[in-house]
């Protein structure tokens, strides 16, 4: 079994939505480009290629976003290039080509599946990377 990852965005720092908004497809929605590149601050030799990577949103309008599939291991950004994160561990992943969903789900939402309540998202939300449990979370997600 795959493993599940979620990778949150602070929308102050960095707004997804808004940087993908030339993305659009009148057909298929919100769509998130190939070879799209996110950080990792933690979890950086069991994120691999091939894992499912769900984005979450941090703040007020806090929720699941999307989907797609990892790319890559975890590696270290080009030299020269700014760090997006204050961790001392950042790296980047590539993103396969995937999916903002019709509908923000919210995370009042998520909280209140039974067998989502106790997602380390909506107990400790701090940090960019959190592990899902593949066979506890996953079902319910995938679900969504």
């Amino acid at each position: 079994m795959r493993n599940v990852w979620i990778f949150q965005n602070t929308p102050d720092v960095f707004d997804w939505y808004e940087s993908l908004s030339t993305q659009q497809d009148s057909t298929s929605g919100w769509r998130i480009p190939p070879a799209s590149v996110f950080t990792v601050t933690r979890f950086h030799n069991e994120i691999l290629p091939g894992d499912i990577a769900l984005f979450w949103q941090s703040g007020p309008n806090r929720g699941l976003l999307g989907t797609t599939i990892i790319q890559t291991r975890p590696h270290d950004r080009p030299p020269g290039e700014e760090p997006w994160t204050n961790s001392a561990n950042e790296q980047r992943v590539l993103m396969a080509e995937g999916i903002w969903f019709e509908r923000p789900v919210p995370a009042e939402e998520v909280a209140e599946i039974p067998a989502l309540a106790d997602m380390s998202i909506l107990r400790s939300p701090k940090g960019t990377n959190h592990r899902v449990d593949p066979q506890k979370h996953w079902p319910a997600l995938r679900d969504l």
